[in-house]
């Protein structure tokens, strides 16, 4: 008798390719404005561009998830910014934050805002701890695909005619990043050059997909970014090489800078830029001729024309301030 053919083996399953980092939204996330609002939508970056934050080891990262609200410190001048960019002519404005910080510190972040009393709609973060495992370390350090993605599932979350102006810094890739997005709402890139462009940046291949796939999604958007900060901590790096990235960008040294490029703007008083100043001629240990120096070096380099300089120093002369 002829024996029974032998079974093939079972072939054998391909390993699944690690998840890719996700964005986790808050369960109390939430858009405080009409579908046809068209006005100002304010996204931060939370570490070292609000929060003094140190992110270069794992170390580092570990001691962030230690510390609690009281240990967390704000930059002189952003809380009382961020204040004033909450009260609209029309009621409130929108904030949110997109953060490299793990998802296991999100209390302890709005408690802080708490503390500070500041008001935010949402915040983004990156679940990094799943990435300290063998082959996932290098994604502990690459943002500019998970910011990417959190800015662009934002914008879904928005309405069509939103106006968005992003803050950063100079720490990490958020003026490449907010530019980028910028000109992906604009529809100025996608598709296939997009999934390329991602690549050379450093992107993973996953999240490069669904980049591409995401703006094709989203397709234009109608208000897009009207403005991108960049607050500017290394002391050798000069502002203006942040012009590089187009007219929108503008770098900044302090948060007095950036308070009066948006009140020249008439998206904040001048007299919430006197309280930003006071904030850094207290706790930021500045004087008022630092003050004074640095509305002369706006006019400098053209972030503000001279005779609004010369309107906005006689009114914060009289608040007291310069």
């Amino acid at each position: 008798m002829s024996s029974a053919p032998k079974k093939k083996p079972a072939p054998k399953r391909k390993k699944k390719s690690p998840p890719i980092d996700m964005v986790v939204v808050p369960t109390d996330f939430r858009v405080p404005v009409p579908a046809d609002y068209r006005g100002d939508v304010f996204v931060w970056d939370l570490d070292k561009t609000y929060l003094r934050t140190k992110f270069e080891s794992f170390g580092d990262l570990v001691r962030t998830i230690r510390q609690t609200a009281k240990d967390k410190v704000a930059y002189p001048g952003a809380t009382p910014l961020l204040r004033a960019l909450r009260r609209g002519a029309n009621g409130v404005r929108p904030i949110y934050f997109v953060s490299a910080s793990p998802p296991q510190i999100r209390e302890k972040i709005l408690e802080k805002f708490a503390l500070d009393g500041v008001e935010i709609d949402g915040i983004y973060f990156k679940d990094n701890l799943r990435n300290v495992r063998p082959g996932r370390f290098k994604r502990l350090r690459e943002q500019m695909g998970y910011k990417t993605l959190a800015l662009m599932d934002l914008r879904g979350k928005l309405p069509q005619g939103a106006v968005e102006t992003t803050f950063g810094d100079d720490a990490e890739t958020d003026v490449a990043i907010y530019s980028i997005f910028s000109e992906i709402m604009e529809g100025r890139i996608a598709n296939w050059p997009l999934y390329e462009f991602m690549l050379k940046q450093g992107v993973f291949r996953d999240e490069a997909l669904r980049i591409a796939w995401r703006a094709r999604k989203l397709g234009r958007r109608e208000g897009g970014v009207r403005r991108i900060f960049i607050t500017v901590h290394r002391d050798h790096l000069d502002p203006r090489y942040f012009r590089r990235f187009g007219q929108r960008v503008t770098g900044t040294r302090t948060y007095f800078q950036t308070a009066m490029a948006l009140h020249a703007e008439d998206r904040i008083g001048i007299e919430d830029v006197a309280v930003v100043a006071e904030e850094l001629l207290g706790r930021g240990g500045m004087s008022k001729f630092e003050l004074t120096r640095q509305l002369d070096d706006l006019r400098r380099r053209a972030v503000l024309k001279a005779e609004d300089i010369a309107r906005f120093s006689a009114k914060l002369t009289e608040l007291g301030v310069l």
